[in-house]
């Protein structure tokens, strides 16, 4: 079963950055923010795994709810990068000027899907650490992910956009859809 954790919050990880390299744009005005932030989050990724891999017991709740976070991560990375396929958006803090307002798949419920996936896969990997350890790492990463949305944010809001995006916000939610 450990093995089959480890794989599977592997596969996770490694999907996202084979992601950013084949799905987003490349300017060059974010790159020192990104590569920063970059290597937080790979970091932290590394010490997620680090922390699943220790010895710990398994029991069956916890692996089941673990590998639903991890597989819905997928899920929704997929469908988000199925949407984006013919418009690659540009990465974390860069500091172009919007284009367009995507607002269907999962953009119709959530405004920042790649970073909904990527949150969910930390807290499926916290709840199979079973370590205190592995929520400051998904307290370190919202704090990344929300900074960005953030910054995406105000960056629509200072666009030609900004009526759509103020509309749009209202009837989504940032990372998880309204219930």
């Amino acid at each position: 079963m450990k093995t089959a954790i480890l794989l599977f919050l592997s596969g996770n990880f490694f999907l996202f950055i084979a992601g950013a390299f084949a799905l987003f744009s490349r300017p060059r005005d974010s790159f020192r923010q990104r590569n920063k932030n970059s290597l937080w989050v790979a970091g932290s990724m590394l010490c997620l795994g680090w922390l699943v891999s220790k010895e710990f017991p398994l029991h069956l709740f916890e692996s089941i709810l673990g590998f639903a976070f991890l597989g819905i991560s997928l899920l929704l990375f997929l469908w988000t990068a199925w949407i984006n396929r013919r418009n690659k958006l540009t990465p974390i803090y860069s500091t172009d000027q919007p284009r367009y307002l995507m607002q269907s798949g999962p953009y119709q419920y959530i405004r920042h899907p790649y970073y909904s996936a990527y949150l969910l896969t930390f807290v499926g990997g916290g709840i199979l650490s079973r370590s205190p350890w592995a929520y400051v790492i998904l307290l370190l990463v919202l704090h990344i992910y929300t900074s960005a949305a953030d910054q995406e944010e105000e960056k629509f809001l200072n666009s030609p956009l900004a009526e759509a995006y103020r509309s749009y916000k209202k009837t989504t939610g940032k990372f998880f859809p309204y219930l």
